[in-house]
């Protein structure tokens, strides 16, 4: 890594041997000054910079300069060479002139001698249009290379004969050699949608037989029959369909007595008073709802109304897709509520929209409307109603399930018979589940664990107003009360704490369960307490308190002011006086000053200092002066930026 020196190197006339400057491939964009010099390894040639452009010395390229006779004359003066065109120049001027304007005498084109006579004249300094040419009378024979009115050939086709063609002045006879063309024969036979043309005379017109229909040509009477090979013979049945024919015709109607044989499916609701009437609107005019066409899905969670195909999902079905364009979708939760009601799903293989299907696009058909819906693993099965009769637009809808076959199921504690709950009574209160009992005898209970949630016990007394509690005020470790046994009694006084202060040591007999008032445990420590060579402990009987203290050697460079510490200051002098080498940094530069002062305090000039970037970490040269014994001071060419150097000053 190359060294960085930071201020000029001066070699005191010294010489510099054995250098090569900096070799790079193209010129250097950035970090230039001028006076700056390199080695351009791709001209060979050495370049400096100078008035903020690279300048090419010209030294390992261009060695010598010359000129031609009479073309280009060199001089060198001081180091300069001036090149110039001489007073006599021999220059090539063949070819063409680029600034010419015109010629410089002006010319005549003249046409003579031949059918075609006139004249222009040209000086080169524009284009000649409008000529004025003169073409001899009976020059142009027809069959040349002429345009204008002029036909040189007529000629015939299929059906058309021509004579007299091909001679100057001749008239010429065109002839129908087509009998047939002049009868009055179709061109164009139309079906009223489609035409067949006769393209040429060669064209026949062939007639095909269709369902039902025979086509017979005779070429002897050259007829065509066309006959019918379907159907033949219309009748209706009994009850069912009646059949009447009239010439050309055959009418099929509906008897006034009508049998089904099957089941008939009507494809909406009645809505004049002869219409036939549902199963859905005969079972909704009984309970009073208003039935529409059933819903294949319900989403009871908001959905986007539009979005990409094959998205989205409701209530357990696969994700709907073009193959399900025309679903009805009943939505109840949306985030906003307006958008709830009936829809129809609409998907072009690329994106769907959710349109308000016909029979519910507005509010007021949604009253009192009822909906079935037929698939989804949550509301399959199930019948809705809309239950809010005072809806005046689409917000406010208020969807209820009102039945649905499988739809109920029994809970915990409960059994459903038909549709009917009642209570299991068989079921076992479990004490892993939070439960409430209000008003229950429990007989002979057997509790295998107890799960306090106030911390207490409370014994109800007699009357129910003297109660017994124990109480447990936050524990924070495990504890045991323990009755030795049972015959023995605990007898509790108003204020236990009282007569226990009242008791003296005479009261209990110690015997081997020794009984400690404070003052004993205190003395009692007191007199095993002692303390060492570098500690020391004090008990104040009086104040009955225990006093530790650091006990430090006559010379010591530990400090006690603010807790144990090394005194470093007097460890410092104690190293400076024994001749121990000590290291000081700090970091220089402003981006002002070019000159800073270190203070290192070492009280010596026989320092060693070290100076590196703090941003690469590479050591760099500047000027170093040992100012005194306790600060040295570095200097740089041009300013640093702020805190850019690192100072190390060991000694």
């Amino acid at each position: 890594m190359a060294r960085k020196f930071l201020t000029s190197i001066d070699l005191n006339l010294s010489e510099l041997q054995n250098a090569v400057i900096q070799n790079l491939a193209s010129d250097p964009a950035t970090g230039n000054a001028d006076g700056r010099i390199y080695y351009n390894t791709t001209s060979d040639s050495l370049k400096v910079y100078a008035n903020s452009e690279w300048i090419d010395l010209g030294i390992g390229s261009i060695t010598d300069i010359q000129g031609t006779t009479n073309e280009v004359s060199v001089s060198l003066v001081d180091g300069i060479a001036t090149i110039s065109l001489p007073s006599t120049i021999n220059a090539d001027t063949s070819g063409n002139a680029a600034t010419a304007t015109k010629w410089a005498n002006s010319r005549t084109v003249s046409f003579a001698g031949g059918d075609v006579t006139g004249s222009f004249s040209i000086d080169g300094s524009a284009d000649v249009s409008n000529v004025d040419l003169t073409i001899a009378a009976n020059s142009v024979a027809l069959g040349t290379d002429t345009t204008g009115d002029y036909v040189a050939t007529i000629g015939g086709t299929d059906g058309v004969s021509v004579t007299g063609s091909g001679t100057e002045g001749r008239a010429a006879t065109i002839a129908n050699t087509d009998k047939g063309s002049s009868q009055n024969i179709f061109k164009t036979v139309t079906d009223g949608v489609s035409n067949i043309e006769a393209d040429n005379n060669n064209d026949t017109l062939t007639v095909s037989a269709g369902t039902g229909i025979t086509v017979s040509a005779n070429g002897i009477t050259d007829t065509l029959t066309i006959g019918n090979s379907g159907v033949t013979t219309v009748s209706g049945t009994v009850n069912q369909i009646a059949a009447s024919g009239s010439t050309g015709s055959v009418t099929l109607s509906l008897p006034s007595a009508v049998t089904f044989p099957g089941s008939v499916t009507l494809n909406a609701d009645p809505t004049q008073a002869l219409h036939a009437a549902t199963k859905q609107y005969v079972d909704s005019a009984v309970s009073g709802l208003d039935w529409h066409p059933a819903v294949n899905l319900l989403s009871a969670t908001n959905v986007s109304l539009s979005g990409t195909s094959g998205t989205l999902v409701i209530d357990g079905h696969a994700a709907l897709d073009s193959t399900d364009s025309g679903y009805r979708i009943l939505l109840t939760g949306q985030s906003t509520d307006s958008e709830n009601g009936i829809y129809t799903y609409t998907d072009n293989a690329a994106t769907y929209t959710l349109t308000r299907s016909e029979d519910a696009d507005v509010y007021t058909e949604l009253i009192a409307s009822s909906v079935f819906v037929m698939e989804g693993t949550g509301y399959g099965t199930t019948s809705w109603v809309q239950s809010n009769h005072y809806i005046t637009d689409f917000s406010g809808q208020s969807w209820t399930q009102f039945s649905g076959q499988g739809t109920y199921t029994a809970g915990n504690g409960l059994s459903l018979t038909g549709t009917a709950f009642s209570i299991n009574t068989a079921i076992t209160a479990d004490l892993s589940t939070a439960q409430i009992l209000t008003n229950k005898t429990l007989v002979s209970p057997s509790i295998s664990g107890l799960y306090l949630s106030d911390n207490e016990i409370v014994i109800e007394g007699d009357p129910d107003t003297n109660e017994t509690r124990l109480v447990f005020t936050n524990p924070t470790a495990d504890r045991t009360i323990t009755f030795k046994d049972g015959t023995g009694t605990v007898a509790f006084t108003a204020d236990i704490t009282a007569a226990i202060d009242l008791l003296s040591t005479s009261d209990i007999e110690e015997g081997t369960r020794l009984y400690f008032t404070d003052e004993r445990a205190q003395d009692a420590v007191g007199l095993n307490l002692a303390g060492s060579n570098s500690l020391s402990a004090v008990y104040n009987d009086i104040a009955g308190t225990f006093a530790f203290d650091t006990t430090l050697a006559a010379t010591s460079y530990m400090s006690k002011t603010s807790g144990l510490a090394i005194d470093v200051s007097s460890l410092e002098n104690k190293l400076k006086t024994d001749g121990f080498t000590k290291k000081v940094s700090a970091s220089v530069g402003n981006a002002s000053a070019t000159s800073f002062a270190v203070t290192h305090s070492l009280g010596t000039s026989d320092v060693v200092v070290n100076v590196y970037d703090n941003a690469s970490l590479d050591t760099v040269e500047c000027d170093v002066v040992r100012t005194n014994t306790n600060t040295v001071t570095v200097s740089f060419a041009s300013a640093p930026a702020t805190n850019a150097y690192r100072v190390v000053v060991v000694g």
